[in-house]
């Protein structure tokens, strides 16, 4: 029953129950079952919504799905280590576990997705937009979850703890802008030495 109860806080009162899921008796095993049955979810929503044959739905739920989890679970790892560090700049004390935990568990919105995709196939043609929007409602749930985890493990301010946030995205996206600027200067200076 404890575990419904977590389940349930971080729903409704996410502070509550991430804070309630670190004193839990196995925080990592419930958080990394959260991101294996989010995933499934989130397959299964594409499943729903899409019009698959029967070995495309085999191959999505068995090598697809695997696929999917290594590859979150190597970018889990990644991201809050990178999260960490980041907040570390701020001279706050904080455990990269617990981030770990309280990431994998901010993935528990996904579990509603078949629902969306259920209620969007339901309502017909052209309803693919109810289900983007139910989606885009839980990415953006999901964020909220994760700025909130690295506020109370940190203990930042609302402001910091989204600096902390989008600092490697808008990292990666300057760095991703100075490759294709140094890219095309190349191209063009091998093109016009070859001319």
């Amino acid at each position: 029953m404890e575990t419904v109860e977590i389940v349930t806080e971080i729903i409704s009162d996410p502070e509550k129950g991430f804070n309630e899921l670190l004193v839990f008796k196995k925080p990592l095993w419930f958080s990394f079952l959260t991101v294996v049955i989010s995933l499934f979810c989130q397959s299964v929503a594409v499943l729903l919504i899409e019009n698959y044959t029967s070995a495309q739905v085999t191959s999505l739920l068995t090598f697809g799905y695997f696929a999917k989890l290594f590859a979150f679970i190597i970018f889990w790892i990644i991201m809050t280590s990178l999260f960490h560090f980041i907040a570390s700049w701020h001279k706050t004390e904080g455990s990269l576990n617990h981030l770990f935990i309280l990431f994998g568990a901010s993935l528990l919105p996904l579990i509603f997705l078949p629902a969306g995709a259920i209620l969007s196939r339901g309502l017909g043609a052209g309803s693919h937009f109810i289900y983007l929007f139910i989606y885009l409602v839980i990415i953006i749930w999901i964020l909220f979850l994760q700025v909130k985890s690295l506020k109370i493990i940190y203990h930042l301010q609302t402001g910091k703890a989204i600096s902390v946030y989008i600092i490697p995205f808008i990292s990666t996206f300057f760095l991703l802008v100075i490759s294709l600027v140094m890219f095309i200067i190349l191209t063009v200076i091998l093109i016009t030495k070859n001319l």
